[in-house]
């Protein structure tokens, strides 16, 4: 190739512009380096464009995420809509009346509401979130990002400093974890990034919840779901469990992977390496029980195949280091020693050749997964997140529901029950009180005459029944009261052993939320006791009105002459009658107040019947059950939005990756 050629081709390279600054430009002595260097530019420069294509494209997906604020607020306005009943009091036996125990069912719903207030608040956080990761995306898109990642004492910081012919200040020293946060740097117009080790002792803040993981390991995870391509580097003298996991997870993202496999063996005496042929262990057949480890419990189930390069770290940084003393001392104590063996003796060469080689044929594809896929991975993380606890949350509430609604019925039962067989009942129990017959016989054996008889029987039925009703009343009370109990165990039972929501990371406190509906679905006790304690009938007036009439009984008595056993027979008869109709009369009256209420006789102020409060109870109960279940349901769907999000993004994804893939092949 002659000067003007020459000339050409570095006016070509420069007008790439991918930089502010000048491109620093290699030696022009060969023209096939210049044509692939300005190739491996160009293609860098595709994948500049294809980012910055594919960030328009996830931005636009970002704000259909961010309307879905519009039903978080519709879900929080119906939220706002359940509302309680003020004179439906939760009293209780135990008279707890403590800020802390909310006395009306207003005052439950709207501690309910403020709880589940903190849910949207951390769904909206969660939005926030989603969106300041799509935005770091505009810085990342700039640059195309090689990230180093792997256990402590691997050899990244050391495969770093040969990348980049450093002067060796970042690695460490034994033992040590030198690396605590991330850092980059340029290679090849590449920015490389050197992480903070995993598996490190000295790491902090770890959090079981999240893999026991801590901050440095959090921040190298989090910064390799960002790069383009991942150096995922082993060490030859340990292969850990928990990094083939890493490696496992990463290669199911379908992040691009170079597996670097750092043969670790000392060439600081290098007359003894050479003596002991120990160059001979980076053949991949001498690592190939690590290599097939790797594959084996790394890659299981992976169809793409990912390139796996023993490398020796030492040696490549000890064939490009500059201003090391160490290495400058290596070579003044091993004359024979030169920077270009141990360079190959690295096979640094095929790292580069291989990061290039995947620049120029899918770098564009390489780019547009880095970009969509981080965006589909967040999104989808932060949706499963809520999606488990949520889901359970409603599970629980559908279930409480059914124990009410199977309570109610029962209650209901038993309040049928009692209108049915109320005056049967009443009845019964009158006759165990009171003995007509004997009455009956007392009147006649004592000659008394009707007003005498009249006045006897009115005395005795208003001793006998008048706490008639109050005992019938409490009986039936204390079997819906039963009922109302076991369900109260039952719903408290289930907030109690809600051990599922433990711990749920978007700060809602969901056991709080499960006991606060056990408790308002448990109040018809509180209620039923309160209620029990008023006077809310009348049941010597009710006895009077069941005798009007009763003097027209006694009318034919002294006019008819029948011996003493028929009177007594016919007086008994008469009384029964009489007792049948008082109880009748106290039926209708107290199934009256029962079903409609009635008026406190001291104050006027209407009182709801107790099966009224009861019915209502219920029926209340059971429709915010629904409502919350709906709500429920709601925020339920707003996690199903962001899945079906990240999932219409993943569709997008693949048509994209599938066109760059055509164009790379009409490219060949």
């Amino acid at each position: 190739m002659n000067i003007c050629a020459l000339d050409e081709t570095r006016k070509a390279i420069m007008a790439i512009c991918l930089f502010v600054k000048p491109i620093q430009l290699p030696s022009l002595d060969i023209a096939e380096q210049v044509r692939e260097y300005a190739d491996f530019l160009r293609a860098l420069r595709l994948c500049q464009e294809v980012a910055q294509s594919e960030y328009v494209g996830v931005c636009a997906k970002m704000k259909e995420v961010a309307n879905l604020r519009n039903d978080l607020n519709t879900l929080m306005s119906r939220l706002r809509s359940v509302a309680g009943i003020d004179w439906l009091y939760l009293a209780t036996a135990s008279g707890d009346t403590s800020e802390d125990n909310p006395q009306t069912q207003t005052e439950l719903v709207d501690k309910l509401q403020k709880t589940m207030a903190i849910c949207a608040r951390r769904f909206e956080e969660t939005l926030q979130n989603i969106e300041q990761r799509v935005d770091a995306l505009a810085e990342d898109m700039k640059h195309f990002k090689i990230v180093l990642f792997g256990r402590t004492k691997a050899g990244k910081s050391t495969v770093r400093e040969a990348l980049t012919q450093g002067n060796g200040d970042t690695i460490g020293k034994g033992g040590q974890s030198t690396t605590l946060e991330n850092h980059e740097y340029n290679w090849y117009n590449l920015r490389v990034y050197d992480t903070p080790g995993i598996l490190s002792v000295r790491d902090t803040n770890k959090d079981e919840k999240d893999g026991g993981i801590g901050d440095e390991e959090r921040k190298a995870w989090e910064l390799l779901q960002r790069a383009d391509i991942a150096l995922f580097l082993f060490a030859s003298d340990n292969i850990e469990k928990k990094e083939l996991d890493y490696l496992s997870e990463t290669a199911r993202q379908s992040k691009d992977l170079l597996i670097l496999l750092n043969v670790k063996s000392d060439l600081s005496d290098y007359r003894k390496y050479k003596l002991r042929h120990k160059e001979l262990d980076l053949d991949p057949k001498m690592q190939m029980g690590h290599i097939k480890r790797i594959e084996r419990e790394g890659l299981t189930g992976n169809p793409q195949h990912y390139p796996i390069l023993p490398i020796h770290a030492q040696a490549g940084f000890f064939s490009r280091a500059k201003g090391n003393a160490m290495v400058e001392g290596f070579y003044e104590k091993f004359q024979n020693a030169n920077r270009d063996e141990l360079y190959d003796l690295s096979r640094f060469a095929d790292i580069r050749k291989c990061l290039v080689k995947s620049i120029l044929t899918k770098g564009g594809a390489i780019r547009c997964h880095t970009i969509w896929n981080f965006f589909i991975q967040n999104t989808r993380r932060l949706a499963n997140e809520n999606r488990e606890p949520v889901q359970k949350t409603m599970n629980t509430i559908q279930g409480m529901t059914r124990k009410i609604d199977g309570a109610w019925r029962k209650v209901k039962k038993i309040m049928d029950d009692f209108r049915s067989n109320c005056k049967r009942k009443l009845l019964a129990d009158a006759k165990m009180r009171i003995d007509a017959y004997s009455f009956a016989s007392d009147c006649i054996e004592g000659d008394k005459d009707k007003n005498e008889i009249k006045e006897d029987w009115d005395a005795l039925l208003k001793k006998e029944l008048t706490d008639l009703p109050k005992y019938c009343l409490d009986e039936v009370m204390g079997e819906i009261q039963k009922v109302s109990a076991e369900l109260q165990t039952q719903l408290q039972f289930d907030a109690n052993t809600a051990s599922a929501f433990d711990g749920f990371d978007i700060g809602v406190d969901w056991k709080e939320v499960l006991k606060l509906c056990g408790r308002f679905m448990g109040l018809a006790s509180g209620v039923l006791i309160t209620l029990a304690a008023f006077n809310i009938w009348n049941p010597a007036g009710w006895i009077m009105w069941g005798l009007a009439g009763f003097s027209a009984l006694f009318s034919w008595i002294s006019n008819l002459v029948k011996s003493k056993a028929n009177k007594i027979k016919e007086l008994n008869s008469q009384l029964t009658e009489s007792l049948e109709q008082v109880c009748d009369n106290i039926s209708d009256n107290l199934l009256k107040v029962l079903d409609q209420g009635t008026k406190d006789e001291k104050t006027g102020k209407e009182i709801p019947g107790p099966f009224q409060v009861v019915t209502k109870t219920f029926g209340d109960a059971l429709a915010n059950q629904k409502r919350m279940t709906e709500i429920w349901r709601g925020f339920l769907q707003l996690n199903d939005s962001l899945q079906d999000k990240a999932i219409q993004a993943e569709r997008t994804m693949t048509l994209r990756l599938k066109q760059l893939s055509g164009n790379n092949n009409k490219e060949k």
